[in-house]
């Protein structure tokens, strides 16, 4: 994978899930704790639930539908509940400070997740952590999903700048594949220590 560096971003853009935000993934957590196995909620999260990231479906309606086909019993508000639970997806507030010094550097820092609008909700607003960024780019909302085009040239239309010029962090190869391609200046997401090493050689 090539690298194009940049050693004065204009902005920089954070991932959510794997990133700022931690934790257990809710496929094990749904497995292990609600005895909702892979072979019984893969279809829909394979089909129905691509169209809810990207605001064609509601999620809760879809919900309604395949919950007590999976033997869930507690209804719908219950089971995202179960699967936005803070405690067991936090958020990395290492980032906070960060994103914070960037501000005062006069670099804005975004976000830009694969999430469907009552996650997005409630990680930006019941959360907070739309009071982080500059802005927010949540799947939902734009209508299409890393790695397609149409994500990036969301952001792109919005920051206004020189694609070169945007600092872009995943913790998924194929979303970084895909924003090097696009021009943005990507990297894949590892760890803190790493992340802080990248983000000093392009600031």
């Amino acid at each position: 994978m090539t690298v194009t560096q940049s050693m004065q971003s204009k902005a920089v853009i954070f991932d959510g899930d794997g990133m700022v935000v931690t934790g257990e993934s809710f496929r094990l957590r749904r497995a292990r704790d609600h005895g909702i196995p892979d072979e019984v909620s893969n279809p829909f999260f394979l089909n129905e639930f691509q169209k809810c990231l990207i605001g064609q479906l509601d999620l809760k309606e879809e919900l309604e539908r395949v919950l007590p086909a999976w033997g869930w019993t507690k209804g719908t508000d219950a089971f995202l509940d179960a699967w936005f639970d803070p405690e067991k997806a936090p958020l990395d507030e290492r980032f906070l400070p960060v994103i914070r010094a960037l501000k005062e550097k006069g670099i804005p820092s975004y976000f830009a997740t694969n999430n469907e609008k009552y996650r997005s909700q409630n990680l930006l607003d019941q959360r907070g952590m739309r009071t982080w960024f500059e802005d927010v780019f949540p799947s939902a909302v734009v209508g299409s999903k890393k790695p397609e085009t149409a994500f990036y040239d969301h952001i792109a239309d919005v920051l206004d700048t020189d694609k070169s010029d945007v600092l872009y962090f995943d913790d998924d190869g194929g979303h970084v594949e895909a924003a090097l391609m696009y021009g943005f200046n990507a990297h894949l997401y590892t760890d803190f220590d790493a992340f802080e090493k990248i983000l000093a050689e392009n600031i």
